[in-house]
């Protein structure tokens, strides 16, 4: 439960569906490319992206959001921020 009694974060809830979105979208690209993520904020479609695609560059301007994307990105060989 979050901080106002709901199950999950309004963020986590939006997450959520536009990752089956974006799941549904990429079901037809080829996996075996790189991804660039453009405006990667913490990091978390970096992190998913990580998953399907064999290279993820993540950039981000905010120096406060750069050090959540970097330390959110640490456990992947295959992202660049």
């Amino acid at each position: 439960m979050d901080d106002f009694g709901f199950p999950m974060s309004a963020g986590a809830f939006r997450f959520q569906a536009e990752s089956r979105i974006v799941r549904r979208l990429l079901g037809s690209v080829d996996h075996n490319g790189a991804v660039l993520d453009l405006g990667s904020g913490a990091g978390h479609w970096a992190e998913e992206f990580a998953r399907s695609f064999l290279r993820v560059v993540a950039v981000e301007g905010s120096n406060a959001l750069y050090h959540a994307l970097e330390a959110r990105c640490a456990p992947y060989s295959n992202i660049r921020a």
